[in-house]
């Protein structure tokens, strides 16, 4: 799980080298299942935030997309846990590099803690997801359900697409479409696959 990987790596000072194994597995598994030709023009990766404190990343990722045939825009990381504000300068410029060589960036769990407004506003992201206390109070909850909607109507001003994860439930799934979201995630749709398998899945056969 990249997030498991992207914790042990920050702490062993290895995740440059590891972003760079991990990319590239996912970059070579993207082009030899043929994910483009399944129709799927989105596919997520979580990046450990130290990783955009490094120099020249938007190149490197460039040059190793390009080495595998895959298309920045069909790549969109996920910013892992981390109190951006105080990496604010580097963190944003590689960004917005990385952006205008074509990749995309979603925050995590907008709503909670450091996620707040102010990093719609410094950040080029492409989307968001919802805190996921948010939509699974929302569905017994007059003031959580108020909330959200707010929230989505706040971000869909900012131009930005909005994924909900942790659907675990047809509740939650059909909360979630009615409200429009952008993005749904979870359990409810599918096990965590392998590579193999998701091809299986999206072809219909597993």
């Amino acid at each position: 799980h990249s997030k498991s990987f992207g914790a042990v790596a920050d702490r062993h000072g290895i995740t440059d080298s590891l972003g760079d194994y991990v990319l590239g597995k996912l970059f070579k598994t993207i082009k030899e299942n043929r994910f483009v030709e399944l129709g799927i023009n989105t596919v997520e990766i979580v990046i450990p935030v130290s990783i955009l404190l490094q120099n020249n990343e938007a190149e490197k990722f460039r040059l190793l997309a390009e080495k595998h045939g895959i298309s920045p825009s069909l790549i969109c990381f996920e910013l892992d846990k981390n109190p951006l504000t105080k990496y604010e300068g580097r963190l944003v410029q590689n960004m917005k590099d990385m952006t205008e060589a074509g990749f995309r960036f979603i925050l995590e769990n907008y709503g909670n803690g450091y996620t707040n407004a102010s990093s719609l506003i410094r950040m080029p992201l492409y989307a968001v997801t919802i805190d996921r206390r948010l939509t699974e109070a929302a569905l017994t909850s007059r003031v959580a359900d108020n909330l959200v909607k707010c929230t989505l109507e706040f971000l869909r001003d900012f131009g930005l697409k909005i994924k909900a994860e942790h659907i675990e439930s047809v509740e939650a799934n059909n909360y979630a479409t009615y409200l429009g979201f952008n993005y749904l995630q979870g359990y409810y749709f599918s096990q965590p696959l392998s590579a193999g398998n998701l091809v299986k899945f999206l072809r219909g056969d597993f």
